[in-house]
């Protein structure tokens, strides 16, 4: 996003230029708690163009599936350089069962970094949860800040 100055005499106001991100790649890691014991997938740190929200701050993603099953989850933080497990909150959360299609979320709220992950549903059988025979696949992110 860039701020431009466009002027129509006598008044000048800003305009705002809005860029998307897309994320098809998603790293993978294992949560080794005893409770979760699953793979976990990120999408990275996503600027969330802090500087040019306002009161209603809206962002929007777009979430792609294939015969997903599992959850979405959308962080964010105020951290200006965060690690991969730094202090994020979780903003939304959504539960998919076999669902294919474009899926939206939309939220509210100032922040300096955005991230989404994504859990597959656990295989009853073998009880592991990276078969994307199983739980399908989550093939891209569209996000606007």
């Amino acid at each position: 996003m860039t701020g431009v100055q466009t002027c129509a005499l006598p008044i000048c106001f800003p305009v705002t230029i809005v860029k998307d991100f897309e994320r098809k790649e998603f790293q993978m890691m294992y949560n080794g708690d005893q409770s979760a014991q699953r793979y976990e997938y990120y999408s990275g740190n996503l600027h969330g163009n802090p500087e040019f929200k306002s009161n209603s701050a809206l962002h929007t993603a777009a979430v792609y599936m294939t015969a997903f099953k599992g959850t979405v989850l959308v962080e964010g933080t105020l951290e200006n350089s965060p690690s991969t497990f730094g202090n994020y909150a979780v903003i939304a959360r959504k539960e998919y069962n076999a669902f294919t299609g474009i899926d939206y979320i939309n939220f509210n709220g100032v922040f300096s970094k955005v991230r989404f992950r994504y859990i597959p549903a656990t295989e009853p059988v073998n009880q592991v949860n990276n078969d994307t025979n199983h739980a399908g696949t989550v093939d891209k992110i569209l996000y606007r800040s």
